[in-house]
């Protein structure tokens, strides 16, 4: 509290913007002195851009408003001519900020320099001997991470660029080794595996000590696609691929939650990896309960299926900003219908399996009047979608049921009991 006994405002880090309380050093990015002047100075500054902009935006929404008031005023004001007047204003596009065009930019040079690369590689190869292509490939990778580190001070922007072409080139040198003997007799794959998981480890530990989102992002994509190359050599049976799958997906998910400083901007990439990945786990499941459903033990389908609620109760749990509950629910419910649907699939016959569904859905729809409103709306949904299959198997017998006395009526007075009956 002030002497006015007023609030004091809770100090943070001009760069990270984290709470750093009493600390002199930043706990999120490590920021030194930052209690000092300079430090004090440029939160000014930084508030001051922030509240700039914020005007900036406001004006610029009231200048479209105005504008386009005063083209509907014209249009009421002015004596109509031949020409259509009553058309909707044309609103101009705005121009892009030299940021934007400078971004584009880059990233678009970045890209030709990564196409050069693999050109090179591709065209060279057949000219150079081993050494000459691993040197010139490892000397190229290098002098870019080091421009990196040297331009990363002074030019933001140019150091993201580079730092994603020394990522793309480490990943054209890793490539260029495996058609060397270098690889042995390790499959493409797995060679494949284990260089991603490198680049990975690497832009992890570098991200720590230079802040740049291009080697985060690096880290956070390469890891899992690392892991997929890592399933792949392997090549483990069908269920068992979509039982990693759901665990892979279900690791993202909770790193997602982990996420602390400023690794919070991966958060939308992430997730995005996680849709992806629950996605090939519904797939795969489905794939695995299709092939296995003419087998005469289908536990691993059974649980290929259960597999799918996994990732979304866990983000669910750990991530209640980016799980829909409701969304969530209805997974579980139907993969818990399908998980037992596909278990009774090879002890019962069909039209006792359309029966246990019928009451798996009926108790589904029971226990969601239970829960909390949230998630009640997706568990009904979800058995009201299981339904389906056992009315529409029953709906000609019913229907059959209804019609058949009808046709009694034109004979009614010789009418037999069992006329009908075959």
């Amino acid at each position: 509290m002030t002497d006015d006994g007023s609030p004091t405002a809770e100090l943070w880090c001009p760069s990270c913007f984290a709470p750093v309380g009493d600390a002199t050093v930043c706990p999120s990015c490590g920021m030194a002195d930052q209690h000092g002047v300079d430090a004090a100075r440029l939160r000014i500054v930084v508030a001051r851009i922030h509240d700039i902009a914020s005007e900036r935006a406001v004006l610029q929404a009231e200048l479209d408003t105005l504008v386009r008031e005063r083209h509907e005023l014209f249009l009421r004001a002015r004596p109509a001519t031949g020409d259509d007047s009553s058309a909707p204003p044309s609103v101009a596009r705005p121009e892009w900020r030299p940021e934007r065009v400078r971004d584009v930019l880059l990233w678009l040079g970045a890209l030709l320099l990564v196409i050069a690369a693999i050109t090179f590689a591709a065209v060279a190869w057949t000219r150079l001997g081993p050494v000459g292509r691993a040197g010139i490939l490892l000397g190229v990778t290098v002098a870019s991470a080091t421009l990196t580190r040297f331009v990363r001070p002074r030019l933001r922007p140019t150091a993201e660029a580079l730092a994603a072409i020394t990522v793309a080139l480490a990943l054209v040198d890793w490539g260029v080794a495996g058609g060397t003997a270098l690889r042995g007799d390790l499959s493409g794959s797995g060679w494949w595996a284990i260089g991603l998981a490198l680049v990975a480890l690497l832009c992890a530990a570098v991200a720590d000590r230079i802040d740049l989102t291009a080697l985060r992002l690096g880290a956070a994509v390469l890891a899992p696609v690392a892991a997929v190359f890592g399933l792949v050599a392997w090549a483990p049976e069908p269920a068992v691929v979509v039982l990693t799958l759901a665990a892979i997906t279900t690791a993202v998910v909770l790193v997602r939650a982990a996420l602390r400083g400023r690794w919070t901007d991966l958060a939308p990439w992430l997730g995005a990896l996680a849709v992806v990945g629950e996605v090939a786990v519904a797939t795969g499941a489905v794939v695995v309960a299709i092939d296995d459903w003419a087998g005469p033990g289908r536990v691993g389908a059974a649980l290929a299926i259960l597999a799918v609620a996994v990732a979304p109760l866990v983000a669910l749990r750990t991530a209640r900003d980016a799980a829909d509950p409701q969304l969530v629910a209805a997974i579980t419910a139907l993969a818990l219908l399908g998980a037992g649907v596909t278990l009774l699939s090879g002890a019962v016959a069909t039209h006792w399996l359309l029966a246990a569904l019928a009451v798996g859905a009926v108790v589904l729809a029971a226990v969601g009047t239970l829960l909390p409103t949230s998630a009640r709306t997706g568990v009904i949904g979800a058995s009201c979608l299981a339904a389906i299959a056992p009315v529409a198997s029953t709906a000609p017998n019913i229907a059959a049921a209804w019609i058949a006395p009808v046709g009694w009526l034109a004979h009614p007075w010789t009418l037999s009991l069992d006329a009908h009956l075959t």
